[in-house]
């Protein structure tokens, strides 16, 4: 589930695993069916938390400041935001040649959302997937794998010049290659890893993008089923020149009893900028209803073109440990500050305080 928050303070819920229209609703922090369930939204100290009425139990928790306002495939002006690519992808399975160039025709191919898996659709002329020739046999379930192309446009404004964009897969099997407006990004061959690629310098900023990936599902590679294609999220990742780095916060609790929790947060911050800046990053801890139990903030000296990890040391008092009980779960908010003003962007992450003991 995804949560959105317009400029006017309304929410948007994305339900279930693919943003479709009919499972967006649009509320004022208010009472509102989906995916099923009846759920409220409330919002506290810049975050919005969306509840299950009935079971009383957190749905999810997001931050104020990540919010995505989109409309149809163009990106809106935020600090550091993540927009789902899920909609409107073109797939075709075969190998056409010259299609990972922006002006391929690929008007014929059909129209899929991602997550994307063709090896559990029904084969040419039957009713079902499966082939009894099919190269890895009983281990995949006597599915198809093959090769398949999908393509993807999208539009940035030209407001975002300066920004930073990053391009995540979540899952693609497999041997992927990916190219953005005919330039080719890289190749990814494994098939149950995330990968992603900075894609800032060759976004065409007021115009149409081109994605394209070619996915290789090819020969004897697998002893269960794995599928083939695109079969998780996709993610465009915006935000600012001086950033968190992508993936770049390591948190631990090496000290842990029923008085006090060791936070050690370690986090990696890119400067892009031709210019040295010195940035204030300030890391708290949020119990699970969104009150601080702890913070603290560094200044850092950031080096022109370059990037620094910086390690912090918060305290926790009397902390909800975690059990499968009580699966208590507190989120790092990490916030980068010019000046003391909040203009470099924010990341969270959730985790839990557990005490692991040796016997």
């Amino acid at each position: 589930m995804l949560v959105d928050i317009t400029d006017s303070g309304n929410l948007r819920i994305h339900s279930g695993k693919e943003v479709r229209k009919k499972g967006v609703e649009r509320c004022r922090l208010q009472t509102f069916a989906i995916g099923g369930e009846v759920v409220s939204a409330y919002r506290r100290n810049n975050y919005v938390f969306v509840r299950c009425i009935m079971c009383k139990r957190l749905i999810c928790l997001v931050s104020f400041v990540l919010v995505l306002c989109v409309s149809g495939e163009a990106i809106g002006q935020a600090e550091r935001t993540e927009m789902l690519l899920a909609q409107s992808w073109r797939f075709e399975k075969g190998d056409p040649s010259g299609a990972e160039q922006p002006g391929f025709d690929d008007s014929s191919w059909r129209t899929v959302s991602v997550p994307h898996d063709w090896s559990i659709e029904d084969l040419e002329g039957q009713n079902h997937p499966f082939d009894p020739d099919a190269i890895n046999s009983f281990d995949v379930g006597y599915t198809v794998g093959g090769t398949g192309w999908y393509r993807k446009a999208f539009t940035v404004p030209p407001k975002l010049q300066g920004k930073r964009f990053h391009l995540q897969f979540d899952g693609v099997y497999m041997n992927a290659d990916v190219w953005l407006n005919g330039q080719h990004l890289g190749n990814h061959p494994y098939g149950y890893t995330s990968f992603w690629y900075d894609i800032t310098d060759k976004i065409k900023f007021g115009h149409e993008n081109i994605l394209a990936v070619e996915v290789k599902n090819e020969g004897k590679n697998t002893r269960w089923y794995s599928g083939s294609g695109i079969y998780r999220h996709v993610w465009l990742t915006v935000m600012e020149s001086i950033h968190v780095a992508h993936w770049g916060t390591y948190i631990v609790t090496p000290e842990v009893n029923k008085s006090s929790a060791k936070v050690q947060v370690r986090t990696q911050v890119v400067n892009a900028t031709e210019q040295q800046k010195t940035v204030t990053i300030r890391t708290r801890i949020l119990d699970l209803k969104g009150f601080e139990t702890s913070k603290t903030e560094t200044n850092q000296t950031l080096q022109r073109k370059s990037s620094s990890e910086l390690n912090q040391i918060l305290r926790v008092k009397s902390p909800k440990l975690w059990s499968t009980e009580s699966p208590v779960l507190y989120t790092a908010v990490t916030e980068l500050l010019e000046k003391l003003v909040l203009t470099l962007g924010k990341v969270t992450k959730a985790g839990h305080v557990y005490r692991h003991d040796s016997h």
